[in-house]
């Protein structure tokens, strides 16, 4: 693995943004450009800390908008991801409309569908 960064760096952080984008896990995303999860969450950490700062008044700093593209790019994937299950429950095949409603379901559907672990 290359090198460990734990300062934050822009450049990697723009990274980690980039491939969460494109559909990379945090932890994934931070293991491609070189740093350690634990970075990853400390700058998250740092990041949501500024932007609570700034509702109070403060001034953005580069973890407040690391972390505000990071949600960003989160919340679009995830509605892209959205939308596409339910393009397959309207107009999908049959055996991909089941797969797609199960989904949907386990992940979207409240408590009382998502599998439990006894």
């Amino acid at each position: 693995m290359g090198a460990q960064w734990s300062k934050f760096c822009a450049e990697v952080a723009q990274k980690v943004v980039d491939l969460v984008a494109r559909g990379a896990t945090r932890g994934n995303a931070a293991a491609q450009v070189g740093v350690t999860d634990r970075t990853v969450k400390l700058w998250v950490t740092k990041g949501r800390r500024n932007l609570d700062a700034v509702e109070a008044g403060g001034e953005l700093d580069e973890y407040g908008l690391f972390v505000g593209e990071l949600l960003r790019v989160e919340a679009t994937i995830t509605s892209k991801a959205g939308a596409t299950l339910v393009e397959l429950l309207q107009n999908g095949p049959p055996e991909l409309r089941l797969r797609a409603a199960t989904t949907w379901l386990k992940y979207r559907g409240g408590p009382e569908w998502r599998i439990r672990v006894e």
